[in-house]
């Protein structure tokens, strides 16, 4: 790894799929390695779930695996435990961890790093259909809440289910195990998409997605109380192509979501499909503002993140156009990031890009104002290509203006 960031590879599918700063300048990123995209649901094989922390200074991660023999695992999403920092982590498994029992296909897992160092499973859970789990993080009362979605069923050569969504919340035994306190789950007509999660300071919890198909289709935001019942629902556009990817609840109970429409939701529409940032009222969900941006061509934004010291936002998706005309797109899909002051005025963009499709799946934000951003590429985005997917990390200078 260099300053500018790093790309690795085996001769099979690998992927970044979170990162986060940690206390002290500690990054660690979180996805699999070594798995096969051959599946109805992947990645299968023997895929490792991976965990990687690099400290400050240290061109070399340390390396952690979650693993299975004969199956495949999958590290989602990572959060810290306020107050402890404690890393705790998301995951799926085709397996059945020590103590667990599989409950068919994918199960979700979640589990920390324990006292020896070692990744440690504190829950699996699943039913026949693939759970998916996307976002994690804690509430104030210190139980762990789990976002994501059944992937669809596939059974032989039919679609028997389609994507459903759910959430989870977590609380810990006086054996220190990991138990349900509420798991709600929509089974509906069409296919839903959990990918955006935020719990307030109240313990409401917000999760945006989108409707994929059916009567309802469209991006949503939708938040729930603190024990899981429905409090309101905001569909934002009637389109089942439009997604909500990432809600963050700011200090004040507002929230900031950032998705991708082919609507006009802010003062201009650029292309096909744009991104928008908008800051909504946490008590109602009303807008209180919103920016579009955009190339003249489709942008799917994946991520959000907040500067932890300015409180600007920036967000990262991928996109085959180009932000800047005097650097055309490299190949299939580039990154790209933007950065949007507080109040939502767009003061940046940047683009990366190589000949394949260069996927982001997340961002965050240092108290420097870099970014780091992770995903797979398909192309040589920072490094020479390896396998079908290899996972890269990016780096980029402050972004602050």
């Amino acid at each position: 790894m260099t300053d500018k960031g790093g790309h690795w590879g085996t001769d099979k599918s690998d992927e970044l799929l979170d990162v986060l700063v940690a206390p002290g300048g500690r990054l660690v990123f979180a996805g699999y390695e070594h798995g096969s995209l051959d599946a109805s649901v992947p990645p299968e094989g023997d895929a490792l779930g991976v965990i990687w922390t690099v400290a400050p200074g240290s061109p070399i991660p340390t390396y952690q695996l979650l693993n299975l023999p004969g199956s495949a695992e999958v590290v989602e999403a990572l959060t810290l435990q306020p107050g402890t920092n404690a890393l705790h982590f998301a995951a799926r498994t085709t397996g059945a961890f020590p103590g667990f029992k599989s409950g068919g296909r994918y199960d979700v897992v979640v589990g920390d790093v324990g006292p020896d160092g070692k990744l440690r499973v504190r829950y699996q859970g699943g039913s026949e259909h693939p759970q998916h789990p996307t976002r994690l993080t804690f509430d104030p009362a210190g139980d762990l809440v789990v976002a994501g979605y059944d992937d669809d069923t596939i059974d032989v050569n039919y679609l028997a289910r389609e994507e459903d969504p759910f959430v989870l919340k977590l609380h810990a035994g006086e054996d220190g195990a990991l138990q349900a306190s509420w798991w709600n789950h929509d089974d509906t007509d069409g296919s839903d998409q959990v990918l955006g999660l935020g719990v307030g300071s109240d313990g409401a919890v917000y999760v945006s997605g989108g409707v994929l198909s059916g009567a309802q289709d469209g991006p949503f935001l939708r938040k729930l109380d603190a024990q899981g019942q429905a409090l309101w629902n905001r569909r934002v556009t009637p389109t089942g192509f439009d997604m909500i990817a990432a809600v963050h609840v700011l200090p004040g109970g507002d929230l900031l979501v950032a998705g991708s429409t082919f609507h006009q939701l802010g003062e201009h529409a650029y292309g096909q499909q744009d991104a928008f940032v908008q800051r909504r009222d946490g008590a109602t969900g009303e807008v209180r503002w919103t920016t579009q941006l955009g190339t003249d061509d489709s942008d799917w934004v994946t991520d959000l993140a907040v500067d932890p010291v300015d409180g600007s936002i920036v967000v990262v998706g991928e996109t085959p156009g180009t932000f800047d005309p005097a650097k055309p797109n490299a190949g299939e899909f580039d990154v790209f990031l933007a950065r949007l002051s507080a109040d939502g005025q767009v003061r940046a963009t940047q683009q990366w890009g190589s000949a394949g499709d260069d996927h982001p799946a997340a961002v965050a934000v240092d108290p420097c104002g870099r970014a780091f951003i992770v995903g797979y590429t398909t192309g040589d985005l920072a490094g020479p290509s390896r396998g079908s997917r290899d996972a890269f990390v990016l780096f980029t200078e402050t972004t602050r203006t």
